[in-house]
């Protein structure tokens, strides 16, 4: 009788103990198509598409928690990458939280790569982190040399590699020059070894790949504290395969210094940067990637750039589509401009509740 007494006592301190399991409620699909824009206080959001009105910190309305140091977002498919001191992986559509990693210094930017990997460069420890988005965890440090500052990646699926830029940082004391190829699959066979470094002009920072060739722009030693030593920015065309660099390259922007930002226009046929002159203004510059002839394109002192292409109604049953370039001002770190780059014109005006780090647009 007394075992079954205690028997009994002891199962009612085990219910009473038991925590009842609440389950997350189901985050509706506010987001998806749209433009997303990193903010020193976090990630916010704008149906581009649509209505055009400022969603600002959605990762923290929707998560209940904050970014740490936000620096810029991939996305990629139905999911987005928020690089911080963490890498944050959230539903492209709904903003929740799938995961964070941890186990960086300075990360400042991420590529996604086959069999469900991520390179995160980590600019703090010269190295790229390869991280199994399956399991969540980084599974391998790769180094791109000492105190190189790799800033800048990009991925070309049929070469089956990613483009690390070292992009070195402000004054001639810690320029670098270097690009770093990273062989990421051998036909199925996952890989994530250096196939090749090129040198280059000092401190690469963007690139695009245009054909079998990656164009990348390097911004030459600035420092706008002291404009008398800096040195001039160019551009180089580099073989994706074969890595050697064309003739006839490089060739040295004249008066342009801390060009940054290379992107073109949806076929290819244009390329834009940012860039100042020697005086240290900044602009928006346009590029001929044919001769390779440049001029100021629009007088805006801006250091971040994003293209996308947008439907506009020209009927109650046509429609046309244009690019739009998305802008921020130096100036007014706050503010993004709208662009229609067919018409000419600032369409709108953009204004957030910090400083602008990064942009970025989905379109299914």
């Amino acid at each position: 009788m007394y075992k079954f007494i205690l028997l009994l006592f002891s199962i009612a301190i085990l219910f009473s103990c038991k925590k009842e399991e609440v389950k997350d409620p189901l985050l509706a699909d506010n987001y998806g198509n749209g433009m997303y824009v990193v903010t020193s206080s976090g990630v916010s959001y704008v149906d581009i598409f649509n209505n055009s009105v400022v969603q600002n910190n959605i990762f923290q309305q929707v998560n209940q928690t904050s970014i740490l140091s936000p620096k810029s977002i991939k996305l990629y498919e139905n999911r987005a990458y928020i690089v911080g001191n963490r890498l944050y992986v959230v539903d492209i559509n709904t903003f929740g939280l799938v995961a964070e990693i941890g186990g960086f210094q300075n990360s400042v930017a991420c590529d996604i790569v086959s069999q469900n990997r991520a390179f995160v460069l980590d600019k703090g420890e010269s190295m790229i982190k390869l991280v199994d988005l399956n399991n969540f965890n980084i599974v391998k440090d790769i180094e791109t040399g000492d105190s190189t500052k790799p800033q800048f990646i990009i991925s070309k699926p049929y070469t089956e590699s990613s483009f690390i830029l070292n992009g070195g940082g402000v004054g001639q004391s810690k320029k670098d020059s270097t690009l770093v190829i990273v062989r990421y699959q051998d036909i199925n066979v996952p890989l994530s070894e250096i196939s090749a470094v090129v040198e280059l002009g000092y401190n690469p920072s963007s690139a695009v790949i245009s054909g079998y060739y990656i164009i990348v722009l390097c911004r030459g030693v600035y420092n706008p504290n002291d404009l008398s030593n800096n040195l001039e920015s160019s551009i180089y065309s580099v073989h994706v395969t074969d890595h050697f660099i064309k003739n006839n390259f490089p060739i040295t922007l004249q008066n342009i210094y801390n060009a940054d930002n290379l992107l073109s226009n949806w076929d290819g046929s244009i390329f834009y940067f940012t860039a100042n002159d020697a005086s240290g203004n900044g602009g928006v510059y346009i590029l001929d990637p044919v001769n390779y002839n440049y001029n100021l394109y629009l007088n805006v002192p801006s250091d971040i750039l994003a293209m996308t292409v947008e439907q506009y109604a020209d009927t109650d049953t046509t429609f046309s589509y244009t690019n739009i370039m998305y802008m921020n001002d130096v100036n007014n770190p706050n503010m993004v401009y709208k662009y229609n780059i067919a018409n000419s014109s600032f369409v709108d005006t953009l204004v957030f509740d910090a400083e602008i780090l990064d942009i970025q647009v989905q379109v299914d």
